[in-house]
């Protein structure tokens, strides 16, 4: 089972919760709609800047954040959440379903916390790694298409 949101990891953000009737019009996976009616994400991820909100949208698919110009959506069939590259034009999957991608957020915001020097933040980025991979194996697959992929890769470049 996935651990909710614990608000303590987000302290000073609003939580941004779904009203019960935006799913009269978008049909997603049950155990995910009930997330984010009760739970919800945080209302703005400042590193990497995500804004979560709700948004109008045509699609099937719910629209539930920024990340950049890019929407960030859940999709109808299978809940997965993921936005679309501009160049080239593809699917990049964030994670398998909104309650991984709130659990990713709180470990990256854990990683925020980290003593500020290489040897603490190698090992907490492995640890991250692992602990992403072992919750959301999906989301670590190739970097061309997977974005937290991208930014761990990034984030040990950094190092």
């Amino acid at each position: 089972m996935i651990e909710p949101i614990n608000s303590m990891y987000f302290v000073g953000t609003p939580q941004i919760r779904w009203p019960r009737e935006i799913f009269e019009t978008h049909s997603i996976p049950a155990k995910t709609r009930d997330f984010l009616i009760s739970v919800g994400l945080p209302e703005c991820f400042e590193w990497p800047m995500f804004d979560f909100g709700i948004y109008d949208s045509d699609s099937s698919d719910l629209v539930i954040g920024e990340s950049g110009d890019q929407p960030i959506l859940i999709e109808a069939t299978t809940g997965i959440v993921w936005f679309e590259s501009e160049q080239p034009p593809i699917r990049i999957l964030f994670n398998s379903s909104a309650e991984l991608l709130s659990r990713y957020l709180q470990l990256v915001f854990e990683f925020q916390h980290v003593p500020d020097d290489d040897a603490s933040l190698s090992q907490a980025l492995m640890r991250m790694r692992s602990e992403m991979m072992a919750l959301d194996p999906a989301a670590i697959g190739p970097a061309e298409t997977c974005v937290w992929t991208r930014w761990l890769d990034e984030w040990e470049a950094g190092l």
